[in-house]
C-alpha cells in the first residue's frame, strides 16, 4: 500500500497544471460521442458560491479530461449524484486524479480489516474535530448506509454517538485513534496494543491512521473551498439507492 500511495503522490507532485475555463452553469451536457449525460448542477441544492466562481471555477464537465469524466459518470451511476467536493476538486484534473488514487490505495486495500463502516466512522469523527460540515454530513450519511444506524447529528453530538451504548470497544478505540490523528497527537503505544486486542493488526492501524490523515486534508480543502453538502446526503432515497439497509443495526462490522 505504501508503494501505491508514494507512486500516486509522486505523480501528483510531478504533474503540470493546465489553464482552466470559467465556470459554465449548465452541467446538463452530453459527453461527446457518448449517450451518457450528467445530472444538472441544480441537484446539489445550492448554486456554487462566489468563492468557487471567482477563485477556483469548475469547468463544464464535458470539457474535463476523459478520465475525470469517466470517474464522475461512475460516481453518478452509483450514488445518483456527483459529490460537490469532487466537483470542486475537478478544477485541477491532475489533483482530482491524484486524490482519488490516494483515497483508493488507502480505503480499498484488499487485505485491510478496516470495514467500510469503520472508514465512515473515522471520517465522521475527524470531520467533527476539524469542524468541517461537509465531511460530517457526508460521512455520517454513509455510516448510516453501511450500518442502518439512525444517526441524527442535529439532535446529538458526534461525541455522544461515539460514546453511546451502541458502540463496541473496537469502534471506540478506532474513534480514539481518529481523534489523535485529527488533533495531531502522537499515537500512544498502549493504544496500538489495545487496537491489536480488538482485531486490528499493525497494517490495519496504518490504514486507520492514513485514512484519518487523508480526511483531515480533505476537511481543510473543503473549508478552504467552502464546499457545501449535497442535499442528497440528507435523503432517505440516497440510502435506499446505495444499498439495502439491515433491519436491525447491531454493529459497525459490516
Amino acid at each position: 500500500m505504501a508503494s501505491k500511495l508514494h507512486s500516486a503522490i509522486s505523480r501528483c507532485l510531478s504533474s503540470s497544471s493546465a489553464s482552466r475555463n470559467l465556470l459554465k452553469k449548465d452541467f446538463q451536457t452530453s459527453n461527446e460521442g457518448s449517450s451518457r449525460t450528467f445530472l444538472s448542477d441544480s441537484s446539489s441544492g445550492k448554486k456554487p458560491n462566489s468563492k468557487q466562481e471567482v477563485l477556483y471555477p469548475v469547468e463544464n464537465i464535458k470539457d474535463l479530461p476523459i478520465h475525470v469524466q469517466e470517474r464522475m459518470y461512475d460516481l453518478q451511476d452509483k450514488a445518483g449524484f456527483i459529490p460537490n467536493l469532487l466537483r470542486a476538486f475537478a478544477h485541477r484534473p491532475d489533483y482530482f486524479r491524484c486524490f482519488l488514487e490516494c483515497y483508493d490505495s488507502i480505503a480499498d486495500r484488499s487485505e485491510s480489516n478496516i470495514t467500510k463502516a469503520e472508514h465512515e466512522l473515522i471520517g465522521t469523527v475527524v470531520s467533527n474535530i476539524n469542524q468541517c460540515n461537509y465531511g460530517v454530513v457526508a460521512h455520517s450519511s454513509l455510516l448510516r448506509l453501511h450500518t442502518g444506524y439512525n444517526i441524527k447529528l442535529d439532535q446529538i453530538s458526534v461525541e455522544e454517538f461515539v460514546n453511546g451504548d451502541e458502540m463496541s470497544r473496537r469502534h471506540q478505540l478506532i474513534a480514539k485513534t481518529a481523534t489523535s490523528v485529527a488533533k495531531a497527537e502522537p499515537l500512544e503505544h498502549e493504544l496500538m496494543i489495545e487496537l491489536e486486542t480488538v482485531g486490528l493488526n499493525r497494517e490495519d492501524i496504518w490504514d486507520a491512521v492514513a485514512f484519518a490523515s487523508l480526511i483531515s486534508m480533505i476537511n481543510r480543502m473543503s473549508l478552504f473551498l467552502d464546499v457545501q453538502p449535497n442535499v442528497e446526503f440528507y435523503s432517505e432515497n440516497f440510502l435506499r439507492r446505495r444499498a439495502e439497509r439491515p433491519s436491525r443495526p447491531k454493529s459497525l462490522n459490516k
